[in-house]
């Protein structure tokens, strides 16, 4: 069954949402969080995923969660990444901002047609990836992204890069849930819910402006 979550409103979308409306989404998300923010929205992955995930649980009546942990960044040719905390940071950490290294994201369970959960998976962080990659020196020739929105199960590290030292620690996965940094962000979105209120309707706004005009 999928996680779903009781709301005032009924849903307007269906879950999964449809290809189409991903990019609508992910650009009334940017605008929201990167008026509130500071650096359009740079180094805010955080509110990027509870912002995103309470929109699109409203919007579909299913629960999207933000998680946290780990990420290997692909910067092209080969170049990658690791953003990953250390185990003694995370146990010692009290807010999300003592934690070093670590990304946010969003995730949803789905049952599949004979029985299966699949995990969809979107991340509205993807636009700032070649600032990171600036900022730790390394070059950026990847594909030019806004956001990342797909299934875990297709989105699979390839074989030949399997071997890589990104993956020294966790195996070949781009991303990987911690429980400390999860907490962590779940605090974070519990201590500010005037802040990501806003932050929510405003893109509910912006939304409602897009369909209309497109309509």
């Amino acid at each position: 069954m999928r996680d779903t979550v009781t709301a005032n409103q009924t849903p307007i979308l269906t879950a999964p949402v449809d290809r189409a409306l991903h990019p609508v989404i992910d650009e009334v998300v940017h605008r929201s969080v990167s008026e509130a923010t500071t650096k359009d929205g740079y180094m805010r992955c955080a509110d990027y995923a509870i912002v995103g995930a309470q929109l699109l649980t409203l919007l579909t009546g299913v629960r999207y969660r933000p998680v946290a942990g780990g990420e290997v960044m692909d910067f092209g040719d080969g170049n990658l990444y690791a953003l990953c905390s250390t185990r003694e940071r995370r146990r010692t950490a009290k807010h999300l901002s003592q934690l070093a290294r670590y990304h946010c994201w969003i995730e949803a369970r789905h049952a599949g047609t004979e029985g299966d959960v699949r995990t969809e998976i979107v991340d509205f962080t993807m636009r700032h990836d070649a600032l990171v990659a600036a900022e730790v020196g390394m070059p950026f020739s990847g594909v030019k992204q806004t956001y990342l929105w797909g299934w875990t199960d297709e989105h699979k590290v390839p074989a030949e890069l399997h071997d890589h030292p990104a993956f020294a620690k966790q195996g070949p996965h781009w991303r990987w849930p911690e429980r400390e940094c999860t907490e962590l962000l779940r605090a974070y979105e519990r201590e500010r819910p005037s802040y990501f209120g806003r932050q929510v309707s405003r893109a509910l706004n912006l939304l409602a402006d897009q369909i209309e005009n497109q309509g």
